[in-house]
């Protein structure tokens, strides 16, 4: 998928650490390729080809990477971002082990899968602002960026992803470099992840025949592998786990500080060195160097494993989408079961990861999956909730008219209940319960508007901590001292056994 950080002197440091010095380094693992530019907004500046450790550091610092002459006028807080491409964990495996044909297209495979989502996060998440406090967002010229394609995860398992370092700054429409608005990245990010995804089994799926399991959260892996052996090759994840378990710990930030904490260097050398245009391409390695893959090949053996190609390879192709199927998708995305299923709004960014959840190993291409996504948003059963938007801005909203028919529906009930008269309590029962209870003014007069308005349905609204729960505990008294029935009802267990 795709992760998103901000790139610190520490960060830098291992982008640029973990360059090998010449050929017998990089086959050896000792180190990885240079980075390359990408990015409309590197073509823009007329930069191609390798990236010296002095031209990334520029960039870094607001200035042109070749020349020295400053870019972006005002310092910004964050020199830069850290895009990682990280491919599903089978395909590493099959990358680690595989023939040199095999890892020459996967490894081809990935570089047009990262460039396709890459120019489409240009397109969604690439804006400077203007006018007046900034409150004019407009787009920008593209991004400045250095990719570098790493092998290896810092256990030593293979794990390929690329990590493009994007410089803060991109080319307004009034020829200034200013800050890229970035809150726009972490938006798109997961959109961006599910382009990535799609391209890279359309590519694979085309060009070795491998079929995929089951889509989650916008990630397949190769159907075919064992999954032990993925296991076997995902030291990492185990130590992650196990620093999170020795803390008794489960969630998303735990998962990060455990990735921190356990967080170990990679083998690499801090000047970037020259490189061959045969070594960057996988050449043949040089006399007597073991490869990663033999260690890779011999730990798998040592294992039990031997990975079984035949098994893998050509077993599927492309699948076709017609009109039909098209039609089908639409119609899915639209219902009760689709993009409202969860949540009464959606953007752009959402269809997008609802189509390429949709496919997978179809022919589309990113282009056509844009395409498709504009035929969802163009529907007539989709709704604009903002005034004048387009629909290619990824922040506007959308929303379907059946889910507005629904919540039309809700509030035209709660409307004609306003006079229903129920559960209403005695202002003398009220008064009785709430005594000594040490009630502020707000949850005393929510106490009495719910307890006495005979309305069928009140709302309370209340920041966190406010006391919303412990008030609704005096009304819960209220209502049964005056013989009330009283249910708690909500989306969650706890809450609603707490209720």
């Amino acid at each position: 998928m795709l992760n998103i950080g901000k790139i610190r002197a520490d960060r830098l440091d291992y982008l640029l650490d973990a360059v090998a010095h010449g050929a017998e380094d990089y086959y050896t693992g000792s180190g990885e390729a240079p980075g390359y530019w990408c990015g409309a907004g590197a073509a823009m500046l007329g930069l191609s080809g390798e990236v010296s450790p002095e031209e990334l550091h520029r960039l870094l610092a607001g200035e042109h990477p070749a020349t020295g002459d400053v870019l972006r006028s005002t310092d910004a807080k964050i020199p830069g971002f850290d895009l990682t491409f990280r491919a599903p964990k089978s395909v590493a495996v099959l990358w680690g082990l595989g023939t040199d044909e095999v890892r020459v297209a996967i490894r081809e495979a990935h570089d047009a899968a990262v460039a396709e989502a890459l120019a489409h996060l240009e397109a969604t998440a690439c804006h400077v602002r203007r006018g007046h406090a900034g409150a004019i967002r407009e787009q920008g010229g593209g991004f400045v960026a250095a990719a570098y394609r790493h092998r290896t995860s810092r256990a030593g398992d293979p794990l390929l992803h690329t990590h493009v370092a994007c410089g803060n700054l991109t080319q307004g429409p009034d020829g200034r470099y200013t800050a890229i608005v970035h809150p726009e990245l972490y938006r798109e990010a997961k959109a961006a992840g599910s382009i990535y995804q799609a391209a890279l089994r359309r590519y694979l799926t085309a060009a070795l025949g491998v079929d995929w399991s089951e889509i989650v959260n916008g990630c397949a892996d190769i159907a075919g592998i064992d999954d032990d052996l993925l296991d076997l090759f995902s030291k990492r994840r185990q130590e992650i786990l196990e620093s999170m378990e020795s803390r008794g710990e489960h969630s998303a930030s735990a998962a990060q500080a455990a990735t921190l904490a356990t967080r170990r260097p990679k083998p690499g050398h801090r000047e970037a060195a020259q490189w061959s245009p045969e070594a960057a391409d996988y050449g043949v390695p040089p006399a007597g160097v073991t490869t990663l893959q033999d260690c890779w090949t011999v730990e798998a053996a040592e294992a039990g494993f031997v990975l079984d190609q035949a098994a893998i390879l050509h077993r599927a192709g492309l699948r076709t989408v017609d009109d039909e199927d098209v039609r089908k998708l639409i119609t899915r995305l639209l219902g009760p079961s689709g993009l409202t299923k969860m949540k009464a709004a959606f953007r752009r960014k959402d269809v997008v990861e609802a189509v390429c959840q949709a496919l997978p190993a179809a022919s589309l291409s990113t282009a056509e999956i844009e395409a498709l996504v504009d035929r969802v948003l163009a529907e007539e059963a989709v709704i604009p909730l903002d005034v004048g938007q387009s629909g290619r801005d990824p922040a506007a909203w959308y929303s379907t008219d059946a889910l507005l028919a629904m919540e039309a529906s809700i509030i035209a009930g709660a409307r004609t209940r306003a006079e229903a008269g129920v559960a209403k309590v005695p202002d003398e029962v009220v008064t009785a319960v709430s005594a000594g209870r040490g009630l502020s003014e707000e949850q005393a007069h929510m106490v009495t508007r719910l307890c006495g308005s005979g309305a069928g349905v009140e709302v309370v609204v209340g920041r966190a901590g406010s006391g919303k729960t412990f008030a609704l505990g005096v009304c819960r008294e209220a209502w049964e001292r005056a013989g009330v029935p009283v249910l708690g009802v909500a989306l969650a267990a706890r809450a609603a056994a707490n209720l």
